[in-house]
């Protein structure tokens, strides 16, 4: 099963990243673990550097402030690993399936699959 990086799991990562910080631990030390346990669905090691520093300036919100309305980009490598990995367990795959598990438009799903995984 697919996750995406939404809702409670952001979240989930958001306090890993504003526990540790407080206990002086450093973002590639961070990253490491978080990598290991949310896989593909781990947070990008440049936001983990972010949220660090904002959590050592004192920060307490896990919000990141982003309105609710506004799409978040789905373009890093993670999501084209994840659509290449549904594909390749079930080869009848369709692009509705990959818009569900990861939560992207059927425009994107369709670039993902067709332009840059190259499938036809």
């Amino acid at each position: 099963m697919t996750f995406t990086v939404t809702g409670a799991f952001k979240f989930s990562q958001h306090s890993v990243v504003q526990f540790l910080a407080a206990e002086g631990v450093s973002p590639i030390e961070i990253h490491r673990p978080m990598k290991k346990m949310y896989v593909d669905n781990c947070m990008l090691r440049a936001r983990v550097y972010e949220w660090t520093k904002r959590y050592q300036q004192g920060r307490t919100s896990l919000e990141d402030g982003r309105p609710a309305p506004w799409p978040v980009p789905h373009s890093h490598h993670g999501r084209k690993c994840s659509a290449d990995s549904l594909i390749r367990v079930d080869r009848r795959c369709t692009i509705d399936k990959v818009t569900q598990n990861l939560n992207i438009s059927h425009g994107s799903a369709y670039s993902k699959i067709h332009d840059r995984l190259k499938y036809h």
